[in-house]
């Protein structure tokens, strides 16, 4: 999914600032016109133990509390989190850590694609859940298969193409992401600096996205999927609880528009005008 040989090229740093910042709800919620929150501040323990003597206790506000720690085994989570006052436990078997890290190191080949190392590390963490890992609120860890993931990314991507991102703070390019797809990979990231470079300036988004698509094909490859969109147009759509519905409401005031765009994911648009 992620080429060997990736090409990382003309990155613009505030771009990709901006980018990085939509992770954090309250940057969405402040792009969307709504209050921020309070980060929350949830106190959790982490235990280590062997058997029924604890190795390690730590607790995120007040640190180690491993002196006149009580522990009767992993059983008793939900007594320690009331008696400690946390909001959520983690325990973890001595032994469970050595096969975690004996399966991860067995089963990693550090000649595979990068997803498919975290995922192996991650499949060695969730196979111990419930065997050596504990966790109050008891908390499942799905298995998820690379070869899922590599069938769900080839379904909806071309190959031989790019993938166009755009956000735009009025005129001015807010964020910007250009992704090279070859042989089922991402083989190349870059950004509008790769084409600003060639001459191409946005003066009007709404027309000028289509001169984008062009000198995107020209520089790199054929653009398969181009989504162009107001910066606070695309925060309201992400915090909509009707995430399609809210889409296509700003695609038809031109707020957002998805051009090119495969089948697939058009069906998919004209299938939540009727079901959301």
């Amino acid at each position: 999914m992620i080429s060997a040989d990736i090409l990382i090229r003309d990155i613009d740093a505030n771009g990709w600032a901006n980018l990085v910042s939509l992770i954090d709800p309250n940057t969405v919620r402040r792009l969307a016109g709504e209050a921020e929150r309070p980060p929350g501040r949830k106190k959790r323990l982490f235990v280590i133990f062997e058997e029924n003597s604890v190795l390690k206790a730590y607790h995120t506000e007040k640190g180690s509390i491993l002196d006149g720690f009580k522990w009767n085994g992993p059983q008793d989570l939900e007594i320690v989190s009331r008696r400690e006052d946390v909001d959520a436990v983690v325990a973890v078997d001595r032994d469970s850590l050595s096969r975690i890290f004996a399966r991860s190191q067995r089963n990693t080949d550090m000649r595979d694609d990068f997803v498919k190392q975290i995922l192996g590390m991650y499949d060695s963490v969730a196979m111990e859940v419930g065997k050596g890992l504990y966790f109050h609120p008891e908390r499942k860890l799905k298995r998820i298969t690379y070869e899922n993931i590599q069938k769900g990314f080839k379904l909806g991507t071309q190959d031989n193409t790019t993938i166009l991102f755009y956000l735009f703070d009025g005129n001015q390019i807010w964020t910007s992401l250009i992704v090279g797809i070859k042989d089922g990979d991402v083989d190349m990231v870059t950004s509008h600096d790769a084409l600003a470079a060639r001459g191409v300036f946005v003066y009007d988004w709404k027309k000028d996205y289509k001169k984008i698509l062009g000198a995107s094909k020209q520089a790199f490859r054929k653009p398969s999927i181009g989504v162009f969109g107001d910066v606070r147009s695309f925060a309201r759509v992400a915090r909509s609880r009707k995430t399609l519905k809210a889409l296509n409401e700003e695609r038809k005031k031109k707020n957002i528009i998805l051009d090119p765009l495969p089948l697939l994911f058009k069906t998919a648009l004209r299938a939540g005008k009727f079901f959301i």
